[in-house]
C-alpha cells in the first residue's frame, strides 16, 4: 500500500474480498500505469519481503480486527448491520472472518503471493476516470466503455462568459459534460439568482439522473439533502453552502465540522452563478 499511496500518489489503496472474489483498486489515483504495474507485481513482492515477521504481521491483524470490533457511531453501525443483512450476509460470517484473521500467521503469506500471481494472470483490471485520463492510457484496456458519450463531448461555448472568467474553465467543463445546461440563447446566466432546483439538478446529473428539476428535488430531499420545495425557490449563499455540504456528506462521504459556514456575512443574501 505505500508503493500505491506513497509512490503512486493515490488517495487510496485497498484490497479484499466480496462474494469469493478477491479485488484491488486504489482511489483518485494520478497514475493509473504505475498502480497497474504494482498490482501485477504485488506476488513477487509479498514472496520477496522478508520483513513481514509474525510481529509485525500481528500489528495489520490488530488494525484490521479493529474495523470489525470497534464501533463506528450507532447510525454507522446499524447502516452497515442493515446493508449486510439485505445483501445476505450473516453475522455468523462476520465472526467467522475475524477468527480467521485472528489465526494467520507469517508462513501463510507464501499462499497468499500465489494467489496474487493468479490475480495477475487471470483478472480483470478497469479504470472509471475522465475521458483525458482513460485516453492516456488506454493501451491498458481490451475495451472502452462511454456511456455518457462524455469522450466525444464538444466543448461548449457559452456566450456570457469570457475565456478569462475565473469560473469559465470550470462552467465550460461542467456543460460540455451535461452536468449545466445552458438558456436558449446560449447564456449561462451567471449573475440571475440561483434556484434549488439549479443547484438540485447538477448533483442529480451527476449521480445519472435525468435533466429534471423538480424531480432532483425530490430525489435529494427524500435523502435529507435539502427540502422538498419548489424547484424556483431562490437559494441563498448559506443554503448553498449547506445542501452542497451534506450532498458531499451523504454521497462522497466526506466530513464538514459544524458551524464550517457560520462566518459568511452574507449567508442570508441569494446567489448567483448556477
Amino acid at each position: 500500500m505505500p508503493l500505491l499511496r506513497d509512490g503512486n500518489g493515490a488517495y487510496g489503496a485497498y484490497a479484499g474480498t466480496l462474494d469469493g472474489s478477491f479485488y484491488i483498486y486504489t482511489y483518485r489515483d494520478p497514475e493509473v500505469q504505475e498502480s497497474f504495474d504494482t498490482f501485477m507485481s504485488l506476488g513477487r513482492l509479498l514472496r520477496e519481503d522478508d520483513a513481514i515477521t509474525q510481529e509485525v504481521l500481528d500489528g495489520y491483524i490488530l488494525s484490521s480486527y479493529s474495523e470489525y470490533a470497534l464501533s463506528k457511531g450507532e447510525l454507522t453501525d446499524g447502516m452497515s448491520a442493515l446493508t449486510k443483512l439485505l445483501s445476505g450476509h450473516t453475522q455468523e460470517e462476520t465472526v467467522g472472518q475475524m477468527r480467521l484473521l485472528k489465526s494467520m500467521k507469517a508462513e501463510d503469506l507464501a499462499y497468499y503471493a500465489d494467489v496474487l500471481d493468479r490475480v495477475a494472470d487471470t483478472g480483470r483490471i478497469a479504470t472509471v476516470a475522465s475521458a483525458s485520463v482513460v485516453t492516456a492510457n488506454e493501451a491498458l484496456y481490451q475495451q472502452v466503455l462511454d456511456p455518457f458519450g462524455i469522450m466525444n463531448a464538444q466543448a461548449a461555448t457559452i456566450t456570457d462568459l469570457p475565456e478569462e472568467a475565473e469560473t469559465a474553465q470550470m462552467v465550460t467543463w461542467c456543460v460540455s459534460n451535461g452536468l449545466m445546461k445552458l438558456n436558449g440563447d446560449g447564456s449561462f446566466g451567471g449573475e440571475e439568482t440561483a434556484t434549488l432546483g439549479d443547484l438540485a439538478v447538477t448533483f442529480y446529473m451527476a449521480v445519472g439522473g435525468d435533466w429534471d428539476p423538480d424531480a432532483a428535488v425530490t430525489f435529494l430531499a427524500q435523502y435529507g439533502i435539502m427540502p422538498d420545495e419548489t424547484a424556483s425557490t431562490p437559494l441563498t449563499r448559506e443554503q448553498l453552502m449547506t445542501y452542497t455540504c451534506c450532498f458531499l456528506e451523504i454521497a462522497g462521504g466526506m466530513e464538514f465540522p459544524d458551524g464550517s459556514i457560520d462566518s459568511y456575512a452574507d449567508a442570508a443574501e441569494t446567489t448567483s452563478g448556477l
